[in-house]
């Protein structure tokens, strides 16, 4: 069984000249062991602190094996002055990716320096053959979840090595060896001694010795790296931390994009600290909702945040230079790390905000980006509620302003995308929406009066009169 495990690693190493994330663990030593045999024109790249283990196993296998290795120790301040860099890449706050991400992008940029392209990692033979404490028992089935999510529990790694300009290699998540392993039975992954029992045959086999039954902790353990956060952290925990260390600001137009939006970055650990939102003199401004902007205030204190209201002219490319002020004025005054926008598809809105946050130095997150239309407006139906404030399209008329909008709505919206093509989420401008309520917010917005403005059959707007906060 191992023999076949080294014919179909050995098929999914690189052909080029590529770097080796290197721990000393029997996952990249045995990747780095097969690369040698096969002549691999590699180099082994190692970061930890200066009491690391990782760093110590590392150096003493690449003596052993003999191939070159390059070790990044990495002090406390560099941490810090890292973890801002790494959040802005990875988009959540979460210490145990932290730890890992901050190993491997500095390992990354060193391999960069170097003038590698591509890198080589060990990642997915825990996942494969039980590398985890906790599946000694029900093996079979827990593997193959953590094969089935892997692909999503890891795409930071790849936004990483995006980040780095390297190009990653997993040979261990090749579809050969990914099928092999779905195959090897319970007891040669694991059992009450040993864990990755194929695997660490196979080091046996191509010479590890008593290297391929070595204990391995995880990277951010090994490293050092997390004992580091721990320390930067105190008194607080590693997640408050974190969370104080990547404050953020939404672009907040009352609507539901912007308001999901946030409900996005809350979910992925973040804190907002303030939130933006532009008073646009031109009701067909290019870059901002316009219809219902002055209940924003009203908003804010149900969601128990300030608000900073930037006023402009809602000239095209003009009305920029405001929104940059007003972000500006977010990160003095809050000390903001990071926007956050509602943008779905829009480039025009996308590109110009990345734009303005890339001169201030925070960084730009779209989280409903190519967010599909129909499956945002079904996950608002179950959580929020929002009514229309404006509509402009064939098929919408001043019947659809002032109701909460539900499912059968969101049915017939779907229904006129086939007819005519309108946007199902109404970036378009088809419709502008305004809404009561948010898990975030602690109390209702109450309509308690409005008039509606007809243009003609397909255009309207709602305004408020009176609006206050209610349960």
């Amino acid at each position: 069984m191992q023999n076949k495990l080294k014919e179909l690693l050995v098929k999914s190493l690189p052909k080029q000249r590529a770097a080796l994330l290197f721990s000393g663990g029997v996952d990249s030593l045995t990747l780095a062991k097969l690369m040698k045999d096969n002549n691999v024109d590699f180099e082994a790249f190692t970061v930890g602190t200066e009491d690391s283990v990782d760093v110590k196993n590392a150096a003493d296998a690449a003596r052993k094996f003999g191939f070159k290795i390059h070790v990044r120790l990495v002090s406390k301040k560099e941490i810090e002055k890292k973890i801002p860099e790494l959040i802005s890449v990875i988009g959540e706050i979460n210490p145990i990716k932290t730890g890992v991400g901050l190993v491997k992008l500095f390992a990354l940029e060193d391999a960069k320096k170097r003038g590698f392209t591509h890198a080589v990692l060990g990642s997915g033979a825990d996942e494969l053959f039980a590398g985890y404490a906790r599946m000694r028992t029900n093996t079979d089935e827990q593997c193959k979840q953590l094969v089935k999510n892997y692909d999503a529990d890891n795409a930071y790694l790849f936004k990483i090595a995006e980040h780095a300009g390297v190009e990653l290699i997993l040979p261990f998540m090749s579809k050969e060896v990914v099928d092999f392993a779905m195959n090897v039975p319970a007891d040669q992954k694991v059992n009450d001694e040993a864990n990755k029992i194929v695997l660490r045959k196979l080091g046996e086999t191509i010479g590890l010795g008593e290297y391929a039954n070595r204990k391995k902790t995880a990277a951010q353990y090994g490293s050092g790296v997390d004992k580091m956060i721990e320390k930067l952290a105190k008194p607080k925990t590693k997640t408050r931390y974190l969370k104080d260390a990547f404050p953020l600001a939404v672009l907040f137009s009352s609507g539901k994009d912007s308001c999901y939006a946030m409900q996005k970055m809350l979910e992925r650990g973040f804190d907002v600290r303030v939130l933006v939102t532009m008073k646009s003199e031109n009701p067909d401004s290019y870059m901002f909702h316009t219809p219902g902007v002055e209940i924003s205030a009203l908003q804010a204190k149900a969601i128990g945040l300030p608000i900073i209201f930037q006023e402009t002219k809602g000239e095209k490319e003009k009305e920029l230079a405001d929104l940059k002020k007003a972000i500006k004025t977010a990160k003095e005054k809050y000390k903001i790390q990071g926007v956050v926008t509602g943008a779905l598809y829009s480039e025009y809105q996308a590109t110009r905000i990345k734009k303005i946050c890339g001169e201030l130095d925070v960084a730009c997150f779209n989280p409903l980006w190519h967010y599909d239309q129909e499956r945002e407006m079904r996950d608002i139906m179950c959580s929020f509620e929002i009514v229309f404030t404006g509509v402009a399209a064939a098929g919408l008329n001043r019947s659809w302003l002032g109701r909460r909008i539900n499912d059968k709505d969101v049915d017939a919206l779907v229904e006129l995308n086939k007819r005519n093509g309108l946007n199902i989420a109404g970036e378009g401008g088809e419709f502008e929406s305004l809404v009561l309520k948010a898990p975030f917010f602690s109390k209702k917005i109450i309509i308690e009066s409005y008039n509606v403005i007809v243009t003609n059959e397909n255009t309207a707007r709602l305004i408020i009169g009176k609006a206050s906060l209610g349960q």
